[in-house]
């Protein structure tokens, strides 16, 4: 599929054409410093290039573009996106209408479906703007990226093992570019800033770590390589970014019209397609339509003919032939109507399944908000920790279980504490999330695992797992 490439960074508005070997690039003067200037100069910018390709990809490094790091139940891609969707609006990233695009992490030789996704939002409004003005113009809106998604060519040139992830920090006409990624192109997180007059080594160092510290937070891996490319290269000299952590300079850069030749080959399918299905793939849609409008007037044709050539020898089998095709095109829309039902029924059936199976599954707001009311008045929690296993997670079908623990003392010193232990396990064995006691005090399991502290006068613990 060729089409045209709209590039707007830091206010500077290009257009790239062509394929990935050999790509022409245009751009203006002027500066687009907000959507109603972008708006204002696209026409001028369009009207360069050849006027023979009307599909239009817009990549952009601007702020409308939210980067995020979700994690959902493994799911197939459809229920995936509707169950990043819910994660999106519950975490209230945008305050209007949105849409999303949605780009899977998966380890190196592991298959899908994913639980992590790279996601990037963005408001609707202003997407249904440009795509009035392509229109306008006679052209098609076919999709919206993040420029960090041209830069995948650079990561695949670091040589770095594939399962160790790595920061890429590059300068992208007057953009600074942090992209925490793999050598096999899978990027992880990206982050995008302008580099302000008179920017110091010790700022872009600043801006790292804050980016590493991000990335260990957020996806638990801990970063061992930065890579300094381009122009950002020169800033090396003295980069101290912790112990463990290896500086590389001297990669090659690339600049906005490269980063967007290497789009050119883009599926405007694709679940990273930030702009929504219904306006991207309209007119793949439309000629479905065609072809399907097509074959259905073939067919009457057909009849038509082969009615009219029977009603030279019959008069009689004409009405016969007529009243064929009424009751055939009343059955016809019999059945797209009982197509629909059925599709209704199954859409709705899905719904119920998912929403009981969310219903049973023992969500962790459900146990923080019921855990205060099951421990006993005479026990102090001092520690509380719930993790999800992951081993029983991942199975088929995956099975969200919690492995809870608890661990604390007596409120009064005197106290027994096993009658309260005791309480505390029928307490969980009865919760809706269903405990069972793995490891207790007293229960003499495993002592050799326990603590001793834990086995003092007055202490007291607690090892289950949810059913």
């Amino acid at each position: 599929m060729a089409f045209k490439v709209v590039i707007w960074v830091q206010g500077t508005l290009r257009l790239v054409e062509g394929d990935t070997k050999r790509s022409r690039a245009y751009s203006l003067d002027s500066l687009a410093h907000n959507l109603d200037d972008l708006k204002a100069q696209l026409p001028r910018l369009l009207d360069q290039g050849r006027h023979g390709l009307r599909d239009i990809l817009f990549v952009t490094d601007s702020a409308l573009l939210l980067p995020a790091v979700e994690e959902i139940p493994p799911a197939e891609t459809a229920l995936a996106a509707r169950l990043l969707a819910k994660r999106v609006e519950k975490a209230k990233l945008i305050d209007e209408p949105f849409s999303i695009g949605a780009q899977p992490i998966l380890n190196p030789g592991e298959k899908g479906p994913a639980r992590r996704y790279l996601v990037t939002v963005t408001g609707l409004a202003w997407l249904r703007e440009l795509d009035q003005l392509f229109m306008r113009m006679g052209l098609r809106f076919v999709g919206v990226l993040p420029l960090a998604a041209g830069l995948r060519p650079m990561l695949r040139q670091i040589r770095q093992p594939p399962e160790q992830p790595f920061l890429l920090v590059t300068a992208v006409d007057g953009a600074l570019y942090q992209v925490v990624g793999r050598s096999d192109g899978m990027i992880l997180f990206y982050r995008t800033m302008a580099i302000p007059a008179g920017a110091t080594a010790e700022g872009l160092q600043r801006e790292i770590r804050r980016t590493l510290l991000f990335v260990e937070q957020k996806l638990n891996q801990r970063i061992l390589s930065v890579v300094l490319a381009g122009e950002a290269g020169v800033l090396a000299r003295g980069f101290n970014l912790g112990e463990g952590v290896e500086v590389l300079a001297g990669a090659p850069g690339m600049d906005a019209a490269q980063a967007g030749a290497t789009l050119l080959r883009f599926r405007p399918a694709s679940p990273e397609n930030v702009l929504p299905r219904e306006l991207a793939l309209r007119e793949r849609a439309r000629q479905i339509r065609m072809v399907l409008n097509l074959g259905l007037a073939g067919i009457i044709a057909f009849t038509v003919v082969w009615v009219a050539t029977q009603s030279v020898q019959r008069l009689n089998l004409q009405a016969a032939a007529a009243k064929e095709e009424t009751d055939r095109r009343r059955d016809l829309a019999k059945v797209e109507a009982l197509q629909k039902e059925m599709r209704e029924y199954f859409r709705q059936t899905e719904g119920v399944r998912v929403v009981e199976e969310e219903t049973r599954v023992p969500a962790l707001e459900l146990i923080l908000r019921t855990l205060p009311g099951l421990v006993p008045p005479g026990l102090l929690l001092n520690r509380c920790e719930i993790r999800l296993d992951e081993k029983a997670a991942g199975g088929a079908p995956p099975r969200p279980v919690y492995t809870v623990r608890l661990e604390g003392r007596t409120r009064q010193t005197n106290d027994a504490v096993l009658p309260l232990v005791k309480k505390l396990q029928d307490d969980l064995g009865k919760s809706p999330w269903d405990v069972g006691v793995e490891n207790a005090s007293g229960s003499g399991k495993n002592e050799k695992e326990i603590p001793r502290e834990l086995k003092a006068p007055g202490r007291f613990y607690f090892y289950g797992r949810t059913q």
